[in-house]
């Protein structure tokens, strides 16, 4: 799903809407802080984690997944382009992405 807004999406951005209507905020990390991130016992599985930028004061969501717990440690499945789906701790996706994001942050769906 598109992270950010563009003439495609109509100047929206469509994870923001999807984000803030069915989901809730629940912990932000900074870069490198990925070590808490992967023992958080507040985090549970199918809650959604993105990596934040900002771009014109718009939140970007420059990469984005959904948590699955493997002995009980977060790890995180998500897709990188055109590759399959890949489950990763948020580590690699840290490496992956470096100096292009300001927080990791947790979603959870609204009830």
């Amino acid at each position: 799903m598109e992270g950010s807004s563009s003439f495609l999406t109509n100047g929206t951005n469509p994870l923001e809407i999807i984000l803030k209507g069915s989901f809730r905020s629940i912990k932000k990390y900074g870069p490198g802080k990925h070590a808490i991130f992967q023992n958080d016992t507040d985090i549970l599985a199918g809650d959604f984690v993105s990596l934040n930028s900002s771009f014109k004061a718009e939140a970007s969501y420059i990469h984005s997944g959904r948590i699955i717990k493997i002995n009980n440690t977060n790890w995180i499945v998500s897709k990188f382009g055109e590759g399959p789906l890949l489950v990763n701790p948020l580590s690699t996706i840290e490496k992956e992405f470096w100096n292009q994001f300001f927080e990791v942050e947790v979603f959870r769906f609204k009830k």
